[in-house]
Formats: structure tokens, sequence, C-alpha cells
């Protein structure tokens, strides 16, 4: 932003427009945005529920209304490098 001097990683698609603050300009290259991708989609599904994951082997919280938790809705968000 001309006027702040802060910046923003953006994303405009046909889903969604994203913006992520990024505080360290310098970073940018190495910046890992998965940690806030993952937080915004846990709360535009209105959280977790109290149900798990119903995929094989996964004890994590299902998104709220939903049978599968952040990791399989949105695998290229995993906070983990290996994807499920």
């Amino acid at each position: 932003c001309s006027e702040c001097k802060t910046y923003w990683q953006l994303d405009v698609d046909d889903r969604s427009d994203f913006a992520i603050k990024v505080s360290q300009p310098e970073i940018w290259p190495s910046f890992d945005d998965r940690p806030y991708r993952r937080e915004f989609f846990i709360q535009f599904h209105g959280g977790v529920g109290s149900k798990k994951c119903t995929w094989a082997r996964c004890n994590q919280p299902a998104l709220q209304n939903m049978a599968i938790c952040v990791d399989h809705a949105y695998p290229e968000f995993s906070s983990t490098d290996e994807k499920p």
C-alpha cells in the first residue's frame, strides 16, 4: 500500500479475493501463507465442530457442519509437508 507503506499478498480469482499482510517484505519469497489461509477457512466455516474428521486414520476435528477437517477440505493449505 503506497499510503501506509504495508505489503500485502493478494489473490484474486473466481472463488474469492484474499489478502494477507506480509509484515516483513524481505522474506516475501519464503513467506508461508498456509497458516493464515487455514485459519481463514476454519473461520469461514464457523470453526470446528465436536465431531472427528471422517477421513481414514484422521483424528482432527471436522469443520463445523462438515464431515472433514480443514486439511482434507483444503489440502493445499495443510500445515504439514505431508499432504492428506
